[in-house]
Parts: C-alpha cells; sequence; structure tokens
C-alpha cells in the first residue's frame, strides 16, 4: 500500500469525494470516436465482431544506476539491488465501426500524466498513438498496475533517471501500436466471479467500509488460435512482496501471467480495480517466502479468472470513449513544498541533514531542488500545472456494447465503483485505478479522517484450513 508521505495527497478534488469524480464518469456522455477506416482487420455486421490484437514490450531496466522503487515510506530509501523478474507493458486493441478502443497497463507503481523533464507522460504516449495510428486520445486508456516492486516513475521515493522515462514511453508507444497493427477478427468475452470465498483481501479500515471483492474479466478469441488476450480488473494492491523487498519484479501481476501459460501466444493484462484501503492477504503456507506468496497469490488470480470465463458471457455493440479534465487546487502543504516551492539554499540544506524528511516537507525545507530526489517528476508548467497551484489531470469513461469501463487517475476507493455501478447503466462496470496519471487517493468525505490516522496494517496471514484456493 502506498501513500504520499504516508498519507493521502489530499487535493481539493477529496472534499468533494467520490461523488463528484463519479459524476465526472456519468455525466460526460460518451461520444463514438470515428477514426479511418482501417484496412487491417475487416468485421462482419455481426453485432458481436469485433477486430482484436494485443501486444507486450519489456520494460525491465537495463541499468540498475539510480533506480529506486516506489511504494512505501517517503525518499530515495530502496535502491534496487536486482531483477527477480521482467517488467512489461501490455495492451489490447479492441476495433468496431471505425473505433478503436485500446487498454494499457504498465508494471510501474505510477506513471504520471506529464513530466518536468521530457515528453514522457502518458499524455504524450497518447498524443503520439492518436498521430501516428488514427486513434483518439481519449479512448487509450493507458494505466499502471501499481506494483511496489517497480522503478519509481514519480520522484516521491527516490525517482529514475531521465534515460528510464523515456524507455518507458517508447516501449509503451511500441506495445499500443504492435496490438493495433496486430488487430484480426474476434469475438469478446467477459465474466464475473465474486473472490470472497477465497479470502484474497483485506481491508485497512474498519470493517464497516467496503471492498470490492469482485473480479472481472473480459477475453478475445479467434476462431483459429483461440485466445488473443485476457484482460484482469480486480481490486487488490500489488503490493505482496513487502517494504524489505529490494528487487526489481512484478509483484502478483506477473505471476497472474500464467493466464498467458494456459494460452500460449496470447498477452494477459491486470487492470488494477479499486484499490483504494484494498490490500492483498496471502495464505498462511507461504509465510515467510514473500516470492512463493506472489507466485500463489497471482496463480490463484489466474484461475479465477480461468474459472469465471467458464461462464462467459458475448460481448456486442459499437465502442464508445469520452474524457474530461479535472482542475484543482493544491491544498496539501506537504505536497506543495515537495513539487511546486522547493528553493535550496545552505539554510534549507543544512536544516534538510537534521529534520526527518516529513517534517522538513511540511516546513517547506528543500534540500536538493532536484527532480526524483526531493522534487515530484510531475510537469509543473501550463497545462498540467497553472497559476494559484491549479492542477490538471483527466477522468475518462469508455463503452464495449453494455460493459462500462471508468479511468480514474488515482488509486480509487470502492465508493466510487459503487456510486457508478448505481448511476450508469450497464452489464458490468470496470474501473480502472491510476488510468493516465497518478494522484494518492480518492476517498469520500466520511473517510477522511479514518484514512489520515491509518496505517499501512502489518501482513496478516490466514490459516491455510481458512484458504480456498481454486484448482
Amino acid at each position: 500500500m502506498c501513500s504520499f508521505l504516508g498519507r493521502p495527497v489530499k487535493l481539493a478534488a477529496r472534499r468533494r469525494t467520490t461523488l463528484l469524480l463519479a459524476c465526472y464518469l456519468i455525466f460526460v456522455a460518451p461520444a463514438r470516436l470515428a477514426s479511418a477506416g482501417d484496412p487491417r482487420c475487416a468485421t462482419s455486421a455481426h453485432a458481436e465482431s469485433y477486430c482484436v490484437g494485443a501486444a507486450k514490450c519489456d520494460l525491465t531496466p537495463r541499468t540498475l544506476e539510480r533506480i529506486f522503487l516506489g511504494g512505501y515510506g517517503f525518499g530515495p530509501m530502496r535502491p534496487a539491488a536486482g531483477v527477480a523478474g521482467p517488467l512489461y507493458v501490455r495492451a489490447l486493441a479492441v476495433a468496431r465501426g471505425g473505433a478503436t478502443l485500446v487498454f494499457c497497463a504498465i508494471d510501474s507503481q505510477g506513471h504520471f500524466l506529464a513530466y518536468r523533464n521530457g515528453p514522457y507522460g502518458f499524455a504524450d504516449i497518447r498524443r503520439r498513438v492518436a498521430a501516428e495510428r488514427a486513434v483518439a486520445e481519449p479512448a487509450i486508456v493507458a494505466a499502471s498496475t501499481h506494483d511496489h516492486s517497480a522503478p519509481d516513475d514519480t520522484g516521491v521515493w527516490g525517482g529514475v533517471p531521465v534515460s528510464y522515462l523515456k524507455y518507458v514511453s517508447e516501449q509503451t508507444v511500441a506495445a499500443i501500436e504492435e496490438a493495433i497493427d496486430s488487430e484480426r477478427p474476434a469475438r469478446l468475452v467477459w465474466a464475473r466471479i465474486d473472490t470472497a470465498p477465497y479470502n484474497l483481501l483485506q481491508n485497512v479500515l474498519p470493517p464497516a467500509y467496503p471492498i470490492d471483492p469482485v473480479l472481472r474479466v473480459l477475453a478475445a478469441r479467434d476462431e483459429c488460435s483461440g485466445v488473443i488476450a485476457t484482460l484482469v480488473n480486480f481490486s487488490a494492491h500489488a503490493d505482496v512482496l513487502g517494504q524489505g523487498n529490494r528487487l526489481i519484479a512484478p509483484d502478483w501481476p506477473g505471476a497472474a501471467a500464467a493466464l498467458e501459460q494456459a494460452a500460449p501466444g496470447s498477452v494477459a493484462i491486470v487492470m488494477a480495480g479499486s484499490i483504494g484501503r484494498t490490500e492483498p492477504l496471502t495464505a498462511a503456507d507461504t509465510a515467510g517466502d514473500d516470492f512463493a506468496a506472489v507466485r500463489t497469490y497471482g496463480q490463484t488470480v489466474a484461475r479465477l479468472a480461468l474459472r469465471a470465463l467458464d461462464s462467459a458471457h458475448a460481448v456486442a455493440g459499437p465502442i464508445a470513449a469520452s474524457q474530461t479534465e479535472l482542475h484543482e487546487a493544491v491544498t496539501n502543504r506537504a505536497l506543495r513544498n515537495l513539487d511546486f516551492e522547493a528553493k535550496p539554499n545552505l539554510w534549507t540544506r543544512t536544516l534538510a541533514a537534521i529534520l526527518p524528511a516529513r517534517l522538513r516537507l511540511r516546513l517547506g525545507f528543500t534540500a536538493y531542488g532536484e527532480p526524483g530526489i526531493d522534487l515530484l517528476l510531475r510537469a509543473d508548467s501550463p497545462p498540467y500545472l497553472r497559476a494559484g497551484d491549479r492542477l490538471q489531470t483527466v477522468v475518462g469513461a469508455a463503452r464495449i456494447g453494455d460493459l462500462f469501463f471508468g479511468a480514474v487517475p488515482v488509486e480509487s476507493y470502492p465508493e466510487t465503483g459503487i456510486v457508478v455501478g448505481q448511476r450508469v447503466r450497464a452489464r458490468e462496470h470496470f474501473i480502472m485505478s491510476l488510468a493516465e496519471d497518478q494522484l494518492g487517493y480518492d476517498p469520500p468525505a466520511y473517510a477522511m479522517p479514518v484514512v489520515q490516522e491509518c496505517s499501512p496494517p502489518t501482513r496478516n496471514f490466514l490459516p491455510s484450513a481458512q484458504t480456498s484456493a481454486p484448482t
């Protein structure tokens, strides 16, 4: 579980809470996204016919120099000490009737909409793909898996060099464009399964606060080779490995890619769901071996996804998408000092040497004023930051037939999904956290006092007898 400075980033939007954020998803009517006719794939007039492509590209750092892992505490606490498993960007493209919708997930703790040190943000990635493949920008849903053992793309925990941000950007564009270029006729199906009986989640707040135990799946199948891609939408933090880990690894979403082994040649994409205050709960028989816990947890998610698909429903209907800009004043003093008010000098550097990091930031003492050390890497100029410290981000909504997909730039709390489910008519609702940006949490107002005082839990292990993993 992560938070900036050990607590959620509190923007003015937090006061308007989950309902406002959901309203952006609900009341911006999704408009049909027309693109140039694509000769690569022609679908029939049948309502269930789509063009689908998928691809993945490597994101594993080629050097560990100045690579820090993100997600815990504050500052450069966890320099990468090695690589335990590869990181990837995975992409799924779905087209029909001149409209294309892309889902993309990168193995990262979080990635910003835009960066202060180059065109490497999700906005730049989407803009480039839109120009090179004639896909509307709002139809590209790019998100992070929220992997706490991946490089820190934000700068909150030590950051990464510019060369790595460039690499992530280039590889993400490559994966999306390869997915689009490889589109072929396919059918889509969706499924859901309640994971509550399998004890996979724990609530870091009192039990009265809801969590979302439903695992949602979207799969594409063609007539010849079978499964093209499987998209898994599940609400568990990708932090099974824990704070003590120093090795780069994809955490449980990487293990969930066992779905690719079940269908060789396919791509398995994990999109973080309503992960706010929701942690993975691992079984007692993996206690003391975090990597065994990762494998078991991810493979359990994969098996549940396959079980859900045994009772899958066909997807039919057009593709639509839209987005709206969200402008909010930054009111968190620690964040302001970290990001926008850094004016280092000999006095602040001296104080920084003796003051704890959190106190230093709240007082405005920035030691170095360097992005990735004690400055966020997020863009600090218009349009992404305006006069008066007003921050701009985007919130998106999309449909494929009667399925709804909400793209939110935060670690979305379950209340967002609950409100969307109540107010948006759809057979199923997929909420995708950390889409297009990484801005902390979106807790509802009634949860804020609890959230601010709550610390991440120590990992709890259920007795083996209580955990009934699928076979």
